[in-house]
């Protein structure tokens, strides 16, 4: 059986989930499909489900077939990248490398095919789709931008960056007349959910090079300045940045699931679990 036959069993299962159609399920426990000559029943996968009822288990599986289906439809060369993004793992795990991938994945071998292979070609697939895209209008959406962060504790210090900025445009002048208690270079975008709503609000009025935002944190008493650095960013950064949203993977391969193959929950007890921990998954 094709596997995206086999997904689109499966999501039809789902969406007979409700109290009645358990009650048809326990009294004609009929074989769906087989796979890997193992008989699998509405009863069987019902039952799964319900025992697993956070979702995770129910995600995966459905996209490890639907990035099959993927792999199989848009061939992708990604032997070098599974093998640079493998080399970091070894260089961050060191000596505990080949004890965890076996406590946790049982071998190298079963890490880098169930996980490492489709992640990889999951951030190869979506990236050539945004770099085909309009990237100025993704750069838009997520106000996505270069700032220098200063943490300062007196009003009057996170002031001075202002001032010295309207005179100077320099960076380099800047840091040589302040003594910031912080200092950080990030690629923003509204979506990064270490700046809370009121840093994004003053960030959305940095429009050019060397505009200046200050964020009053109350709660600890210390003053936030943003400085936008640069407001040019390269296609390679745009992608590079949109990829590594804590989202974006998931509600790309959400939209896919119920774009492509119908997927739908009913089971009232499962969508609510997925709306915790997978809301991209849910209509």
């Amino acid at each position: 059986m094709k596997k995206g036959i086999l997904l689109g069993l499966v999501a039809l299962v789902l969406a007979g989930c409700s109290s009645t159609a358990h009650h048809a399920v326990m009294s004609e426990p009929e074989t769906l499909f087989t796979y890997n000559g193992t008989d699998y029943t509405e009863d069987f996968v019902f039952q799964s489900l319900i025992t697993n009822d956070t979702g995770n288990i129910l995600i995966n599986e459905l996209e490890g077939i639907a990035i099959a289906n993927m792999q199989e439809k848009n061939p992708i060369d990604i032997e070098a990248a599974v093998e640079e993004q493998l080399a970091l793992i070894k260089e961050e795990l060191g000596d505990n490398f080949d004890t965890y991938m076996t406590t946790y994945y049982g071998s190298v071998e079963a890490y880098i095919e169930q996980i490492l292979r489709p992640q990889v070609y999951l951030l190869e697939y979506f990236g050539s789709q945004l770099r085909e895209g309009d990237l100025a209008s993704v750069k838009s959406e997520y106000d996505m931008k270069t700032l220098n962060v200063y943490l300062f504790s007196e009003e009057a210090d996170a002031n001075k960056v202002k001032t010295i900025l309207s005179e100077s445009k320099s960076i380099e002048t800047l840091e040589s007349q302040i003594s910031p208690e912080g200092k950080t270079s990030v690629i923003y975008t509204n979506q990064n959910t270490s700046f809370v709503d009121g840093m994004k609000t003053q960030i959305a009025t940095l429009k050019n090079a060397f505009d200046v935002a200050i964020y009053n944190d109350t709660d600890n008493e210390v003053f936030y300045v943003f400085v936008l650095t640069d407001n040019e960013l390269s296609d390679d950064t745009i992608v590079d940045t949109i990829l590594q949203q804590t989202d974006f993977i998931d509600v790309k391969m959400g939209q896919l699931l119920m774009s492509e193959y119908n997927f739908e929950v009913f089971d009232a007890r499962l969508k609510e679990q997925l709306k915790i921990n997978s809301p991209a998954y849910v209509k």
